[in-house]
């Protein structure tokens, strides 16, 4: 551990602390529930990051690479399909 930058520290100390509440909170409550509460946590910022990914850095690496919008809904997954899918995690 000696001669690690503070970056790994805190990745380190970010993993303690993130460990350490997971557990404390699966202790706390029953087996459903915490999964309830961790899905309702988890979730929503998950289909957020989908919904970016898909409606807003698809269509501008599509025009940073030269090309038009109107080619990314002519490749095999569009925005919708990819979002879609992802949001039923398939």
């Amino acid at each position: 551990m000696i001669g690690k930058s503070i970056g790994a520290w805190a990745v380190y100390i970010f993993f303690g602390i993130s460990g350490y509440l997971i557990t404390a909170s699966s202790f706390s409550n029953s087996v459903p529930q915490y999964l309830i509460k961790r899905i309702a946590r988890i979730f929503p910022a998950y289909l957020a990051i989908q919904f970016v990914t898909a409606f807003i850095f698809a269509p501008l690496a599509t025009l940073l690479n030269g090309d038009s919008i109107a080619k990314l809904w002519e490749t095999p997954v569009t925005p919708i399909g990819y979002f879609w899918c992802n949001s039923l995690l398939q």
